[in-house]
């Protein structure tokens, strides 16, 4: 009896610990967000490109949340599509890249912040950015923030307000260099 119940409870063992190795193969599932991308809005008779933007920021393709003054939680469940540098140049390459023209700017900077603020329930983006006139040795730098409320705490919400700034800073970018042109 002593033998029957100890080869029991051993296989009982056995079938607990490969239960739990087969659970721990389970995925996790995996969500991507992404900016909204707009249709293209170029400024006619001139040609912006946008070459870079150095992450400076500290985020990458993980969500990441500010939860006080102090600490910063990363989220493996929800990512970026790409870096978020890469997705505001996208963005921005987007809506005013297209028109080639004589005139044409150039424009490169850095992400200084990409952030949500839990505790604030905030999202905030920051660039520093310098516009180059093609041929001539004229330039003007800016740095655009943009901190905006969120509707809720969630991925689609992050996404949603950094959909919003991306668009804030590409209207600064098109005025500059409208009123640039116009001297």
């Amino acid at each position: 009896m002593k033998n029957k119940l100890m080869s029991s409870c051993g296989l009982f063992a056995i079938l607990f610990l490969v239960s739990g190795c087969f659970s721990a193969l389970t995925p996790i599932k995996i969500n991507y967000y992404d900016l909204n991308m707009p249709a293209p809005n170029p400024l006619t008779d001139t040609q912006i490109i946008i070459e870079s933007l150095e992450n400076m920021s500290g985020s990458g393709e993980k969500m990441r949340y500010r939860t006080n003054n102090n600490q910063q939680l990363v989220d493996d469940q929800n990512r970026w599509i790409q870096f978020p540098d890469e997705m505001i140049v996208r963005y921005l390459n987007t809506i005013l890249g297209g028109n080639a023209s004589d005139k044409s700017f150039r424009v490169r900077g850095q992400l200084d912040v990409f952030e949500i603020n839990l505790t604030q329930n905030t999202a905030s983006l920051q660039c520093s950015f310098t516009i180059f006139e093609a041929g001539t040795e004229q330039q003007q730098s800016k740095v655009y923030r943009k901190t905006l409320e969120l509707k809720e705490q969630s991925p689609q919400a992050f996404a949603e307000a950094f959909s919003n700034a991306a668009a804030g800073l590409s209207d600064e970018i098109k005025n500059l260099i409208e009123n640039w042109s116009k001297r």
